[in-house]
């Protein structure tokens, strides 16, 4: 559910942002609160709540036949991917 939840929070944002940036998680609050049978098609529903020059809040819900089976918070801050590269091969070196 999480993993899910990122990505398409991620995949939106990618819409949004520049060339040359992405974004990598940096929170995440997630209940779950229900259950669907197995082969249930599961609807994930993303909005932006808050934004700032560099971090994006979203809330996502988990819905399967008008029930929410999951609900909660996610948030990505906007990196230069060039800068991203650039710090995690320093960060291996060391």
């Amino acid at each position: 559910m999480i993993a899910d939840a990122e990505m398409a929070c991620r995949d939106l944002l990618l819409a949004m942002i520049g060339p040359g940036q992405d974004s990598v998680g940096t929170y995440v609050e997630f209940f779950h609160v229900g259950s669907a049978q197995i082969e249930s098609e599961v609807a994930l529903r993303v909005a932006t709540v808050s934004s700032t020059d560099r971090r994006v809040t979203f809330e996502v819900a988990f819905v399967c036949c008008d029930k929410v089976l999951g609900h909660g918070r996610h948030q990505r801050a906007i990196v230069s991917i060039e800068k991203l590269k650039k710090r995690l091969s320093e960060s291996r070196s060391s």
